[in-house]
């Protein structure tokens, strides 16, 4: 059994994508080509590693048990490449940043531009997310590092690193002939029994405003 480098990257990116038309864009490559490869891949193994019905693209138990090796083994032949390519001064790579929207501060955008036009061989790539996915995908790996929002009532996990960039004040908007209109601050407890709108269960900011 031989399995190529190229059959595993391809196999983790339509594990990661969940679809065989996003996971060809990412890499990229045509669709048939990459349905292909990963027939041989299947083959070679004599398991299938994919289901394909109406729910969409998921992992048999056979492509579970091999996403972690694939990982493992795609990110060591990175390595092995960037210690040659060190050997010559190149940096090279990936980096994969992860961000929440909207940003509290806009430098963000022109620092990934200058890193990149710094350092074009390293393969950068953005996803935006919400804070909880995005230190999920931090502690498994799948992110170096991510702009996240934290407030008052939040710790980042032990085991990461933080470094405060940028605050952002939290404003409410009220109909002009309400009773807390024209304040010029409005203590948290003041909102305890209004109706509001307020971002998804999801949002950091929302998580801190019932913790509030």
């Amino acid at each position: 059994m031989f399995m190529e480098l190229r059959q595993l990257a391809y196999f983790l990116a339509i594990a990661e994508e969940r679809n065989f038309t996003r996971a060809a864009q990412r890499i990229p490559i045509a669709q048939p080509a990459i349905s292909q490869q990963i027939g041989r891949l299947e083959s070679e193994l004599s398991e299938k590693l994919f289901v394909r019905d109406r729910r969409g693209i998921r992992l048999t138990p056979a492509g579970e048990a091999l996403l972690p090796h694939a990982r493992a083994m795609l990110a060591g032949a990175e390595h092995a490449r960037e210690a040659v390519a060190a050997l010559s001064g190149l940096l090279t790579g990936h980096l994969a940043f992860g961000f929440v929207q909207p940003l509290p501060d806009r430098r963000l955008l022109g620092l990934l531009g200058a890193f990149h036009r710094e350092h074009p061989p390293i393969e950068l790539r953005l996803i935006e997310d919400e804070t909880d996915a995005l230190l999920a995908a931090l502690s498994i790996g799948e992110l170096d590092a991510a702009l996240i929002g934290l407030g008052r009532y939040d710790r980042p996990p032990p085991d990461m690193e933080s470094m405060l960039v940028a605050q952002e004040p939290v404003v409410v908007a009220v109909h002009p002939e309400h009773p807390l209109a024209g304040r010029g601050s409005i203590a948290l407890h003041a909102l305890q029994d209004t109706p509001m709108v307020a971002f998804t269960s999801a949002s950091e900011q929302r998580s801190n405003l019932e913790a509030a």
